[in-house]
């Protein structure tokens, strides 16, 4: 199993941190604060092997229960890109799971500063 950090800043950038060793900054993302912690998302989701499973951690309450089917997605933007995260889920056949982290707590966030 893999643990996944992730984040993002309103300056265009998302954050990755993968407990096996990987970090990375993706600076130039366009978006709402709640469209960047998704495209952070997709971002560690396109980093993973086909069959994996993973563990993905964000600050993000919205993104994390929204991506676990817990809270309606009502905004057709971030709708678009929650169907694109579990379009990659399923056609990598992934296990994933997300959690929810405190901001002091997401590795992720200490690469944003």
């Amino acid at each position: 199993m893999r643990t996944i950090y992730v984040d993002s800043s309103t300056k265009g950038l998302i954050a990755y941190v993968d407990c096996a060793g990987t970090s990375k900054i993706v600076e130039n993302v366009h978006g709402t604060n709640n469209e960047l912690e998704y495209q952070a998302v997709i971002y560690a989701l396109k980093q993973l092997p086909e069959t994996y499973i993973a563990k993905i951690y964000s600050d993000s309450l919205l993104v994390v229960q929204q991506l676990s089917h817990r809270w309606a997605i009502k905004d057709a933007d971030l709708r678009k890109l929650a169907v694109e995260a579990w379009n990659l889920i399923d056609s990598k056949h992934l296990t994933v799971s997300f959690d929810w982290i405190p901001r002091e707590s997401n590795l992720a966030g200490k690469l944003l500063g």
